[in-house]
């Protein structure tokens, strides 16, 4: 058993609706009889067949009434799988039970309901609208914080939390059929001074889902290794309970509607390995991770919830002020009694707490006689500064989305890294916050696409961040360091895979390429590896071009099951940032891919290309120290690194660039080209690894008179070519390097 004031609170208020089922009060005939209210809180679909967290809140919503709830029972058809003493006393108060209601009746964004089930409301009630949503909200927080003092100063609880643990394969079968559904019944038996024992009664259903699909068999021969981590980039935890908070986290009173708390770290972790995710980021707000012990706290314990298979990131849901001129408005606004305009962002990849509004009343702005709220483009510079990267959240959301459009810059200059737009739910289609994203995009800014569930409570099924891996180690630092490159899909089923060949090789989702000064006409693919399972649907191929008004669709397929490719060869822009990006909408889900993104040149030097991929996984990238000059005598050194060690090399140019398929690589110079002498790249002794490095001085060159071609005012284009044994034709190249000599 645990109440409101126990250190690990389960439940959330706003989760009490959450689950889609059918709660049985018994018919009695006068008002002192009434059964007690149960509310389970159980995952609705399961694929993995292991213990999984639950739990149910038991309310007696009469005035007054004292019952002893005795002991709970958890059933399935096949016989009892839990009983569980309890010996808990409720004193009856339908106050608790007029803030259910109210919060049922609240629109998503602001009660954080997953499911539409009534359990305090009347299912023939309507949503609350317009000012009636403020009036409501303002109405639930006072009742609340009158209940809260009352209970603190000793009033006994109308309600109990009990948790138990669901072992799933004693509901489903390895072998059993997918779609079928279990129902449970969980009962509470309570007795009343003077009264027999009786008997209150809900169910749920849990339905068997299949297995996460793989990468297609033809994916994974090209590219090796493939994997896919799914995971949920919005969870909000026990830490952020506005009573009752885990410790040490104090609790938060500015989180008005997640009352009787949520699921610790470790029990979310089992519910997300039911429904086949391996990773998600805690997030909880800012405004009630008030100190460094708390964030430690979290970091600790996602830490502890980790293992090889399973991943649990500290991250932060961080409030800013908005800035600059506004587009749109939102509740928020009103809420925070125009002392601010906040909005929310998710502080991926975080080293230590980020401070951002305060637990008391009012904090989710900045609070009532206080300032504590930093702009957005700040906050959004410290995250960055801690090698972190910000998405926003719920950016169309009609409470604390984003309104500061117009000054929010993306990855083009430091700024935003991300759009989060899927927040839980269902979700098909290129409107709403995929539609915000698009305009950004249209606008100039670089921004990848993530989800979250934004639950409060147990974790659902939605459309999960899925994380291709290609051979890297399952680890914190990897995760982190894929997520903040993009390269991921957004599914609640088919799998996508998007990417771009140019020059022979792919482009990963999430790749930047810069195209080189004076670039040829060139041909790229745009490709969408998918595995549709025995699910049947159409693949979508999006063109987009800065300043546009629209993207443009190059190609959609036909009806498409089982696995394969789609794929449509267009010609390249070059004379503006464009990109590439696949969406997939089947009869068993929904699927977003990252773009790959072109830009010319901003920048000289400049590279261009990809290295040559090779056994060692040496990334080869090119860069500069120095500048080129004709009658400089000092260096411009051109390196690249890290590269594979002892090996024997070249640095060679050419005054045009290419994108020539050359072995596995690209040949990114156009004949005719000049080699420079033999080097090695050093490094470590043997065993082949990344220590090594290859480097070459272009202005001793040109000081040299060898190449009379090399005065001011041309653009030199070059590569490394070195031996690599094992890998296609025992040989490979780094990626290209531009650049314009100057006097």
């Amino acid at each position: 058993m645990r109440n409101l004031f126990s250190t690990k609170n389960l439940f959330a208020l706003a989760g009490l609706t959450a689950i889609a089922i059918a709660t049985q009060q018994e018919a009695v005939p006068t008002e002192a009889e009434r059964g007690l209210i149960l509310v389970p809180h159980i995952i609705n679909t399961a694929s993995e067949l292991d213990g999984v967290a639950s739990a149910i809140v038991i309310y007696d919503p009469v005035d007054g009434r004292r019952v002893n709830v005795e002991r709970i029972q958890v059933s399935s058809p096949d016989g009892v799988l839990i009983e569980q003493e309890i010996g808990e006393a409720l004193l009856g108060d339908p106050r608790f039970g007029e803030l259910g209601s109210i919060i049922e009746r609240l629109p998503h964004e602001i009660a954080h309901v997953q499911g539409r089930q009534r359990h305090f409301s009347d299912e023939r009630e309507g949503f609350f609208l317009g000012h009636e949503i403020e009036e409501k909200i303002h109405t639930a927080e006072a009742l609340l914080e009158q209940l809260r003092r009352e209970w603190s100063d000793g009033l006994e609880l109308p309600m109990t939390e009990e948790h138990f643990v669901i072992q799933l394969g004693e509901l489903f079968s390895e072998d059993g059929p997918l779609g079928e559904e279990v129902e449970i019944t969980v009962s509470a038996t309570w007795t009343t001074p003077g009264q027999a024992q009786r008997t209150s009664t809900t169910t749920a259903l849990i339905t068997r889902t299949a297995l996460a699909l793989d990468p297609p068999a033809s994916f994974t021969q090209a590219m090796g290794a493939a994997s896919i981590q799914r995971g949920d980039m919005h969870v909000h935890t026990c830490h952020g309970e506005s009573l009752g908070a885990c410790a040490p986290s104090g609790n938060c009173t500015a989180e008005s509607f997640q009352v009787t708390g949520s699921f610790t770290l470790a029990e979310l972790k089992s519910q997300f390995i039911a429904i086949g995710s391996s990773w998600y980021t805690v997030t909880d707000h800012s405004y009630c991770i008030n100190d460094d012990a708390e964030y430690q706290a979290i970091v600790n314990e996602c830490a502890s919830s980790s293992d090889s298979s399973f991943l649990c990131l500290p991250h932060l849901e961080l409030s800013s002020d908005e800035e600059g001129s506004q587009t749109g408005s939102d509740l928020a606004d009103i809420l925070c009694l125009g002392l601010t305009s906040a909005n929310h962002m998710g502080a991926h990849g975080i080293n230590s707490r980020i401070a951002g509004g305060e637990d008391g009343f009012l904090g989710f702005c900045n609070g009532l006689f206080s300032d504590v709220l930093s702009p957005v483009s700040q906050n959004i510079a410290t995250v960055n500064a801690q090698g972190g990267f910000a998405i926003s959240n719920h950016p169309t959301a009609g409470t604390f989305g984003w309104e500061s459009y117009d000054s929010t810059v993306g990855q083009e200059s430091g700024g935003l890294h991300g759009v989060e737009i899927w927040n839980g739910g269902a979700q098909t289609g290129q409107g709403a916050a995929v539609g915000r994203w698009i305009e950004w995009l249209l606008d100039g800014r670089i921004l990848y696409a993530y989800s979250g569930s934004d639950t409060h409570s147990q974790a659902v099924a939605y459309g999960a961040n899925c994380v291709l891996f290609n051979g890297e180690d399952f680890t914190p630092g990897n995760l982190n360091e894929l997520l903040k490159k993009g390269r991921l899909y957004i599914s609640d089923g088919p799998v996508l895979i998007g990417d771009v060949v140019i020059g022979g090789q792919p482009l990963s989702m999430g790749t930047v390429q810069t195209l080189p000064p004076n670039p040829p006409a060139t041909s790229i693919n745009s490709r969408a590896h998918y595995n549709f399972g025995s699910s049947t649907g159409t693949i979508t191929l999006f063109h987009g071009r800065v300043g546009d008004a629209n993207e443009t669709v190059l190609a959609q397929s036909g009806a498409l099951t089982g696995e394969g490719v789609f794929e449509f060869s267009h010609s390249l822009d070059l004379s503006a940032r464009t990109w590439y990006r696949s969406y997939a909408e089947t009869n068993g889900g929904t699927a977003y891919g990252n773009p790959v993104f072109f830009q010319p040149s901003a920048s000289d030097p400049t590279t261009y290309c990809n290295s040559t991929p090779i056994a060692q996984g040496c990334s080869n990238e090119i860069s500069f120290a120095g500048a080129p000059s004709a009658t400089s005598s000092s260096p411009f050194v051109i390196t690249a690194s890290p590269a594979p060690s002892n090996r024997n090399g070249i640095f060679f140019y050419g005054l045009s660039p290419a994108f020539t398929p050359f072995n596995a690589g690209t040949l990114c110079v156009q004949p005719p080209i000049k080699r420079t002498g033999v080097q090695n790249s050093g490094g470590n002794p043997p065993p082949v690894n990344c220590s090594g490095e290859f480097s070459f001085d272009f202005n001793a060159l040109i000081g040299s008179g060898l190449d009379p071609q090399l005065g001011a005012g041309v653009t030199v284009y070059g590569q490394f070519w070195f031996r690599s044994p094992g890998d296609p034709g025992n040989s490979a190249m780094t990626q290209a390097a531009a650049f314009t000599i100057q006097p």
